[in-house]
């Protein structure tokens, strides 16, 4: 497939352009460093006609040719010369594979070049498709043996955060969640890899859904923005057959891809532009055309760059006398001279129309561009909308349900007989105590006792006193309300009131006095009541209900059958209430 033309560097995709301005240095640095290369000539021997081939006006053997022969003369050992090409493929070709594609291949196997080891990173300049971009982050973490399940898994999530769905803290859940419970199985150092690889492919590059990917596809190959003229660079990309899967893996699936798209649009008539015609104009013109068919599509490109304006009039006289083994046409001062004055005279004559032309297809992409962003802002808005909906539908059902429990186990609790144990132990508290009445709400305060100051120094000062053989009386400690609460049994929890509703609200007032002495105070109360005695009987009849799939009332009337002291049903439903009431 023959490559994109960018006129200027200001052409090129923002990608490209962060690569040359800042990753190349290091790589050119360490050249220059360790092969001791004069650094006035680096840039004409190396750095420029690789531009050159990103820009997509020299061919990607004319380059590689010419490198060679700089190194050649610059490093006298022949190991070296091969150690720095080296380097120059993996630092700078390797990375820049998505625009040399089965040329860079076809040249790696031709010169024996292991690649095999090299990272699999690369620049992408172009816009890729989810499933392009899961293909990316597994390549990058070297999973190719991932079955199709955690290919789908892996572009849900990428999708979700492309969206907003999902955070980079959400997402590493369910990277690190076991397959078997839908997640993918990684490990912490891997999900962490996987995050890093997915938040620069979001920064860097445009991913987009299979449907606008393919009209971006159709939209590339129906306006092609391409030099087409050198059958070299045509005909190498089918050169690949040897290689294995793993050797292409990068650019497989999107060349399928391509060709699918392809196979099903209709042939389109060549259109024949206001260049094509200005070149042909120019060609027609020249009266000593060269013979080698090579150098034919080599002076087609020069007339091109020129007419487009991408070199200038002093840069094409310098391109036709360079010599032709490095990328130029072998022409002598006058002949080229003479060559440069007819297609100036073109330049000056068709310039014109060209950029008319030029400027009115940037206009039509610039506005098919910005339809396709808005269409997809669109989408993804009505996306995230049907998404939050679904959610509050979601929370609104849940609510729904737990107000049904409640209801349903309220339910449970009408209708039933007072159990004789029950009326037994009430007789008995009425005989040994009388009528019980509740106890009166507010604890009086102690009395303030004040003393003179010497008297206060004098009680700080006094030491008890001890007798031999006397044991000191040990004073009970006082109980205060978070140990009242902590220490609440089933007896002493039935004595706070003549109801179970009754003590529930005694239970309230206590905590309610400690929340009146600071917050602090009122969660120790209620953590105190949480692990009392009436709330471990009380859970131990949940898990109990829980294990044997009965009612807790149900079960809690069975264990009072047995003879068994333990809650009834009115307390039970007290204590629901009064938990649910109960926050801090």
């Amino acid at each position: 497939m023959a490559r994109k033309v960018y006129p200027t560097f200001s052409d090129l995709p923002m990608a490209l352009q962060n690569f040359f301005s800042s990753n190349v240095d290091e790589v050119y640095s360490g050249l220059m460093d360790d092969y001791k290369l004069p650094q006035d000539k680096f840039f004409e021997g190396v750095d420029g006609p690789i531009l050159d081939t990103a820009m997509g006006t020299a061919t990607l053997d004319d380059v590689l040719t010419k490198i060679g022969l700089f190194l050649k003369s610059n490093i006298p050992d022949e190991n070296q010369q091969k150690e720095a090409m080296v380097k120059l493929l993996k630092g700078i070709f390797w990375p820049l594979r998505e625009i040399y594609g089965r040329e860079l291949l076809s040249f790696l196997e031709t010169e024996k070049v292991d690649f095999s080891n090299w990272p699999q990173q690369r620049v992408l300049y172009k816009p890729i498709s989810y499933a392009g971009a899961v293909s990316e982050v597994i390549n990058r973490l070297n999973l190719h043996s991932s079955g199709q399940q955690a290919r789908d898994r892996l572009r849900e999530l990428l999708v979700s955060m492309i969206k907003g769905v999902r955070v980079p803290s959400q997402a590493k859940e369910v990277m690190l969640k076991p397959s078997d419970f839908g997640g993918l199985g990684f490990d912490e150092k891997m999900a962490d890899q996987a995050l890093t690889i997915i938040g620069d492919l979001i920064k860097g590059v445009q991913i987009m859904d299979e449907n606008a990917y393919q009209d971006y596809i159709a939209a590339e190959i129906q306006n092609p923005k391409v030099e087409a003229r050198n059958p070299k660079l045509e005909t190498r990309s089918g050169r690949d057959s040897k290689f294995s899967e793993a050797e292409i893996r990068d650019s497989s699936e999107e060349d399928e891809q391509i060709a699918r798209i392809k196979s099903k649009m209709a042939p389109l008539p060549k259109a024949v532009t206001e260049l094509d015609k200005a070149i042909q104009a120019t060609w027609e013109r020249i009266p000593n055309k060269p013979e080698d068919e090579y150098l034919k599509n080599r002076l087609n490109n020069v007339i091109s760059s020129r007419l487009r304006d991408v070199r200038n009039s002093t840069e094409l006289l310098g391109l036709l006398q360079r010599d032709s083994k490095v990328g130029g046409m072998g022409l002598d001062k006058a002949g080229a001279e003479s060559l440069a004055k007819i297609i100036e005279d073109s330049y000056n004559e068709f310039r014109g129309k060209i950029g008319v032309e030029e400027h009115g297809k940037l206009e039509v992409q610039l506005t098919e561009q910005r339809k396709k962003i808005e269409e997809k802002r669109k989408k993804d808005a009505e996306e995230h909308a049907k998404w939050y909906e679904e959610k509050i539908k979601k929370r609104q059902s849940a609510d729904v349900e737990r107000k049904e429990l409640a209801q349903a186990i309220k339910k449970g609790f009408e209708s039933r007989e007072q159990h004789p144990l029950d009326l037994k132990n009430a007789a008995i508290e009425k005989k040994q105590y009388g009528e019980l009445v509740s106890a009166p709400s507010t604890v009086a305060k102690p009395p303030t006792v004040k003393v003179s100051a010497v008297t206060a120094a004098m009680a700080k000062e006094m030491k008890p006193i001890t007798v031999d053989g006397v044991r000191p009386v040990t004073v009970p400690k006082l109980q205060g309300l978070v140990d009242e609460l902590g220490g609440m049994t089933l007896a002493s929890f039935r004595r706070l009131g003549k109801t179970p509703q009754d003590a529930a609200d005694k239970l309230t007032q206590r905590i309610g006095t400690l929340g009146e002495e600071g917050f602090d105070q009122r969660a120790s109360g209620i953590r105190a009541w949480q692990t009392s005695p009436v709330m471990k009987t009380y859970l131990e009849l949940v898990s109990q209900s829980f294990k044997a799939g009965k009612p807790i009332a149900q079960l809690a009337e069975d264990h009072r059958k047995a003879g068994e002291d333990t809650l009834t049903r009115d307390e039970i439903e007290v204590l629901i209430n009064l938990n649910n009431s109960l926050h801090y």
